[in-house]
């Protein structure tokens, strides 16, 4: 700006101050300021400007027209979304509104050491949850040996939420979250919601999702503040250490911390068995998960979900009855646990936390040698499915159909190269290996 002002000058034949002097006018004098260039912009957004732009430079004003049209109306459909968290800001005896959302992956062990990039850390999950009306913050925090951070993992942490707020004389619940539809925007999310109904005295629940790419919570703001306090300490070894930041973090507002222990994660496979989730709602018409903004529970209608793709309040719920045809609704007390035992992690993380554990404290080798015990072991039949494999990549315990049927196909190889005597040549790494009779025996 001050090389733009002393060519202005030039041009009018005028003495231009010194930089000190412009800077010194500028940053006093005028009340402005340059804002940072924005990250994490919405994708649709973003879309729809280069399109705008596009139709303009080629003339085309209807489309431009058009497309503005659109873009005006996905931000006042944000816009209402966060209107509507807003206005819950208002303590209630028997209602409570919450935001609630999962923070990145905090990793473990964290180190300063180069070699950590290199490595695969063993995963720690934190759900956060923040009260509007209270402004009071729950996290809960579990490891990736623990349970998953999938849909019944999140309902089974707000299972245990709603629950005490239900034992507290709650009777309305309002909760907010992104649009997530993998984790929250989903049946088995709705089931839970319904199942809490049925067994505590909590009589609606309204479940509303802010649009993607305008989705930013009060959960983002509790997250920061644990990023800045983890900023202080480099080195950290067990989950414990992670719990005793969360909860040490904030000094005005200190953050609760939810140890989840396997045994708190709950299953809705019973719950799916009893019900049948239905694509055409009553009304005729076909339910779209992805689309909805609103969706309600109520304890007088069991089984039955409302639902609608707009926040406003004027616009009537549709509705989709999950209950079987000529069956009582069964009411379950209690739901069976997600996890029979401790999830296992790849062969190739627990390697990789062996590697590390010459940087961590003898008295933290316990936890680790037990996480990595755990392991999924090479047995006879993974060495032959290693040897015939394309590549190095770990198959999940949860592949689908399809992986599945590869390790088959590539078991089969191996199998008719042991019968043969006919040598298999594979891929490992990029490294070509020739594997015999003899490796297929071993």
């Amino acid at each position: 700006m001050y090389d733009m002002y002393v060519k202005k000058c030039k041009q009018t034949n005028d003495c231009p101050v010194k930089l000190w002097c412009y800077r010194d006018i500028f940053n006093k004098k005028f009340n402005l300021s340059f804002h940072p260039p924005r990250k994490d912009t919405c994708k649709r957004c973003d879309l729809m400007k280069l399109s705008i732009e596009a139709a303009k430079g080629e003339g085309d004003e209807a489309k431009a027209a058009q497309v503005q049209g659109e873009h005006e109306l996905h931000l006042r459909k944000a816009e209402a979304a966060r209107t509507a968290l807003e206005a819950e800001r208002q303590e209630s005896a028997s209602h409570e509104a919450f935001t609630f959302d999962l923070q990145k992956v905090l990793s473990l062990p964290k180190l300063s050491t180069n070699e950590v990039y290199y490595c695969r850390q063993l995963s720690v999950y934190n759900l956060g949850i923040h009260s509007l009306t209270t402004n009071k913050v729950t996290m809960n925090v579990w490891d990736e040996t623990v349970a998953s951070r999938g849909a019944e993992d999140i309902g089974s942490c707000l299972l245990q939420y709603c629950l005490a707020l239900a034992d507290v004389g709650i009777k309305t619940i309002s909760a907010y979250s992104d649009s997530c539809g993998g984790q929250n925007r989903n049946h088995k999310i709705a089931l839970i919601w319904m199942h809490i109904c049925e067994i505590s005295n909590i009589e609606e629940i309204n479940h509303k999702f802010l649009v993607c790419g305008h989705s930013y919570l009060p959960n983002d703001s509790d997250f920061g503040v644990i990023e800045r306090a983890t900023q202080k300490s480099c080195e950290l070894y067990v989950p414990e250490q992670w719990c005793s930041i969360i909860e040490k973090c904030s000094r005005k507002n200190p953050y609760t911390v939810v140890r989840m222990k396997q045994e708190m994660f709950v299953s809705v496979s019973d719950l799916v068995k009893r019900c049948t989730v239905r694509k055409t709602s009553l009304q005729g018409k076909k339910v779209e998960w992805l689309k909805m903004q609103w969706i309600q529970v109520r304890k007088s209608s069991p089984m039955k979900l409302y639902f609608k793709y707009s926040i406003q309040e004027d616009i009537a719920f549709d509705c989709v009855d999950f209950g079987k045809k000529d069956r009582g609704v069964q009411v379950l007390s209690s739901l069976k646990p997600a996890y029979d035992q401790h999830r296992t992690l790849s062969k190739e993380k627990a390697q990789d936390l062996k590697k590390l554990l010459k940087y961590v404290p003898p008295i933290y080798h316990e936890f680790y040698t037990t996480k990595t015990s755990q392991a999924v072991l090479s047995s006879s039949h993974e060495v032959l499915e290693e040897q015939c494999s394309d590549s190095e990549t770990e198959t999940p315990s949860t592949t689908r159909s399809a992986s599945r049927s590869s390790t088959v196909k590539k078991n089969r190889i191996c199998e008719h190269a042991a019968d043969t005597g006919t040598p298999v040549t594979t891929q490992n790494g990029g490294r070509s290996t020739r594997s015999g009779q003899r490796s297929v025996r071993n």
